[in-house]
């Protein structure tokens, strides 16, 4: 039988708009616009001085982290704090000490926002010759913002100082 020839160039138009199937678990074609692209991991450097206080060398670690997770973000929602739709310093604090195992604790200010309190038993507290606290240093330079305000930059030093204040 003989297809008409108006119904067999509409067939082979048919085929040709077809997109090919897979079965067998190829991957998605990366030149597609509409394959999401994955996630590039990001790396940081964590390092945690407890200073004058203990003579242990710095403990220094390199975290590879999604800037797409959000790991203290039920902390914010539990306190109806606001935060930055970003990997903040936060949470590479806690994404850190899930992987190493040292217990971090922080603390809730209205003025500041979160702030570190100890690191692996070592706790901020006073005395009469002043105050000692974690200091965060980002790339060496001193920073006086909450935890929760500062984004992640991909290869940047974040660096906890314990240090003395005097009164």
């Amino acid at each position: 039988m003989r297809l008409p020839a108006t119904l067999l160039c509409a067939t082979l138009l048919l085929a040709g708009c077809a997109q090919p199937s897979s079965t067998n678990g190829d991957a998605a074609d990366p030149g597609d616009p509409a394959t999401p692209s994955p996630v590039e991991a990001l790396h940081a450097t964590i390092v945690i001085d407890r200073g004058e206080l203990q003579e242990e060398e710095p403990v220094q670690a390199v975290v590879t982290f999604d800037p797409d997770s959000r790991p203290s973000m039920h902390l914010y929602n539990d306190t109806g704090t606001p935060r930055p739709d970003a990997y903040t310093v936060h949470d590479l604090l806690l994404d850190w000490s899930t992987e190493s195992g040292v217990p971090v604790t922080v603390e809730y200010h209205a003025a500041l926002g979160y702030s570190v309190t100890s690191i692996d038993g070592v706790t901020a507290h006073s005395t009469q010759g002043g105050r000692w606290h974690w200091g965060l240093f980002i790339d060496d330079e001193r920073n006086t913002q909450g935890i929760g305000s500062i984004p992640v930059e991909d290869d940047a030093e974040y660096e906890w100082r314990f240090m003395h204040t005097s009164s």
